[in-house]
């Protein structure tokens, strides 16, 4: 009995820690975002065209403009929460305006970043790293941590019906003795 416990008992603690790995999988895939910084001087209206586009696709999740000021209010807020002085003395805002852009699912970024692409120069500056990138490697390692969990609760299921059934196996041959 106690054998079976314990076995039981593991079986469950591989279940738990499967569900905590993917629900932390989960949260690091949701914090994925595309920035694209916006061209110097574009008119609000091409941004709000653009802004309408990317939430059509279904890809996105949402699209979040962030203005000049508000991007330099939170720069500074970033540094002093690192305990470093905000910055003085700037004549102008150099931070560009941007869009934030939160995807449904991360291995969807192509298209996203297709739409940006076509209006690059015009309405996008830049789009900041390499998302695509990013987008693969997180892909990649979340597959990777999904396969061996499932493949170590797997394993652990299948120790722990040997044992029982061995138990069982060995119980029952102890009362016929």
């Amino acid at each position: 009995t106690v054998t079976m416990v314990m076995m039981l008992v593991l079986l469950a603690s591989l279940v738990i820690v499967l569900s905590g790995l993917q629900a932390g999988v989960s949260y690091v895939e949701s914090k994925v975002e595309i920035r694209a910084e916006l061209a110097e001087g574009v008119v609000q209206e091409r941004v709000d065209t653009l802004t309408v586009q990317l939430q059509a696709l279904p890809e996105v999740a949402s699209v979040t403009y962030v203005s000049k000021d508000e991007a330099l209010a939170e720069f500074q807020r970033q540094r002093v929460e690192n305990g470093e002085e905000p910055i003085t003395g700037y004549i102008s805002n150099p931070i560009p305006a941007r869009l934030a852009i939160k995807l449904n699912d991360p291995r969807q970024a192509g298209q996203v970043i297709g739409v940006l692409e076509a209006v690059r120069g015009s309405v996008v500056a830049d789009i900041v790293g390499d998302p695509q990138r990013t987008v693969e490697q997180l892909v990649s390692i979340t597959a990777t941590l999904r396969t061996i969990g499932v493949a170590g609760l797997l394993l652990g299921g299948f120790t722990v019906l040997l044992i029982v059934v061995n138990t069982i196996r060995m119980a029952l041959m102890s009362r016929a003795q």
